[in-house]
């Protein structure tokens, strides 16, 4: 009959309490031997079932790490699928002058970004106004956000209650060196 691993410990510690008061240390040596048969053969099932789960992890962990980069190298092309295809359909869109396009699963217009901040070569911090920079002690540093706003400011078209949908480049005579550019971007919806 198998014997746990606990009833197995018990027993050998029975048998090393009993060797103190035994008179027959052969029948105590033959009793540690037993168990101690019987536990190494259940060391010997167990790192076979130990060997086996780590050959199972390492072999998940292949998987895994497989389908991880699989997946990724598929969302990866798929991104650049969308992005391209955005960029074909906003080309077409804007070479047609095809402000909106109503599809029958999506629909598709395009106009300018707000715009994004550009320092020209000549771009001198000390010639911007005061109202437009920041200084740290160290160094002055450009408060982007209030340039944005004054920039856009110039082409805010309040009869349309937006920026002017023509102007793609905007500067400012007395921003030298610093100009707001619109890009075309499509939305889809």
């Amino acid at each position: 009959m198998s014997k746990s691993i606990y009833g197995l410990k018990k027993e050998h510690l029975e048998a090393l309490s009993e060797l103190e008061f035994a008179e027959d240390d052969e029948e105590i040596n033959a009793a540690l031997t037993r168990i101690q048969g019987d536990v190494i053969r259940k060391l010997d099932f167990l790192t076979t079932i130990l060997a086996e789960a780590i050959t199972n992890a390492d072999i998940s962990k292949e998987a895994y790490r497989s389908a991880t980069e699989r997946l990724g190298k598929n969302k990866k092309r798929d991104e650049r699928t969308v992005e391209k295809l955005r960029k074909f359909i906003l080309l077409i869109c804007v070479d047609f002058n095809i402000p909106k396009f109503k599809g029958e699963i999506l629909s598709v217009s395009h106009n300018l970004t707000p715009g994004t901040l550009i320092f020209s070569d000549k771009f001198d911090i000390d010639l911007v106004p005061d109202e437009f920079v920041t200084v740290v002690p160290e160094h002055k540093e450009v408060d982007n956000k209030a340039l944005v706003e004054r920039l856009r400011a110039g082409i805010y078209r309040p009869e349309l209650k937006k920026l002017d949908p023509d102007v793609a480049m905007v500067t400012d005579g007395y921003l030298p060196g610093i100009m707001l550019e619109r890009k075309e971007s499509l939305r889809v919806s």
